[in-house]
């Protein structure tokens, strides 16, 4: 099974939908808070033109970074469930739904 890191600044803003998706389906998932002062020094190790919230996804030894806050969810919700039902659903009008509650907490 994967293992799930986030990383971003000390403050709810766009970290806290995904730490409260992680909550909800009852992953693990290490939240690293990173002071503005330090992001300078951790963005000059980034892929050109990237930005928190960074998931990192660990499986078998390999990690893999994901960026921007609202295609994370889009993953982890494709992959993950609450109650037997994927968070991110199949049926394009209840996926309507979801996208709604999205962009309200953007």
């Amino acid at each position: 099974m994967a293992t799930y890191k986030l990383t971003y600044f000390p403050i709810t803003g766009l970290g806290e939908p995904i730490r409260m998706t992680f909550a909800l389906a009852g992953i693990p998932l290490e939240d690293e808070r990173v002071p503005g002062a330090d992001w300078g020094a951790l963005k000059a190790t980034l892929p050109p033109g990237s930005q928190m919230p960074i998931l990192h996804v660990t499986e078998g030894g390999n990690t893999e970074m994901l960026f921007q806050s609202r295609a994370i969810l889009r993953y982890i919700g494709s992959i993950f469930s609450y109650e037997g039902s994927m968070l991110y659903p199949d049926d394009p009008k209840t996926r309507y739904h979801c996208e709604e509650v999205i962009e309200m907490v953007e």
